[in-house]
């Protein structure tokens, strides 16, 4: 398989299987991945602008040296499935409710201004990451390790301290609530 450095503009992909082959460095815009079989590619070092990924089909897919999804949708996309050696990635504005990074090592994430409702980390490796100005309404935390994650100005924090390992995370004061919540105690 030889790795290919291209531009996508405005393909449809849905409910199709991509070539096998590596795509390194290459820039998808505008592109529709719903339901697509995306199984064995390995995506290098790829940007995806306002991409569309529902319902996509991730089993042993790459992502390698930080593949950004920009203004993207990736509603209940199973990252769980994914390679995980090497695996890299960052997201920015973009949807991802329902999506599963179960199982992954996936230190220095950033997810900035992204919406992560009910998405779940469980047995995951978050530390390092970032979550700025995310909405994490609901969010699976359980044994999570999450060492240094900086949660300042994320919104809907709910995370059981007793269970997860969240050592030197940085919150704000309105993530406290989130943070007592199991012990029904208020704050005012």
């Amino acid at each position: 398989m030889t790795g290919i450095e291209e531009e996508y503009n405005e393909v449809d992909y849905s409910d199709k299987k991509l070539p096998l082959q590596n795509y390194d460095a290459c820039i998808f815009t505008n592109c529709n991945f719903s339901g697509a079989n995306l199984s064995a590619i390995v995506f290098t070092q790829c940007s995806f602008f306002n991409c569309n990924f529902t319902g996509v089909k991730l089993k042993e897919t790459s992502f390698q040296e930080e593949c950004q999804f920009i203004e993207s949708k990736l509603v209940g996309a199973d990252f769980s499935i994914c390679n995980p050696f090497m695996i890299s990635f960052q997201f920015d504005n973009s949807n991802l409710e329902y999506s599963s990074f179960a199982n992954l090592d996936i230190k220095h994430t950033t997810f900035k201004n992204c919406n992560l409702k009910e998405v779940d980390f469980t047995d995951s490796d978050i530390s390092k990451s970032i979550f700025a100005y995310c909405n994490l309404e609901k969010v699976i935390f359980e044994n999570t390790t999450g060492t240094e994650v900086d949660f300042q100005t994320a919104m809907n924090v709910q995370i059981d301290l007793e269970t997860n390992n969240f050592r030197k995370s940085i919150f704000s004061r309105n993530n406290i609530d989130g943070l007592l919540s199991k012990y029904k105690i208020r704050i005012h």
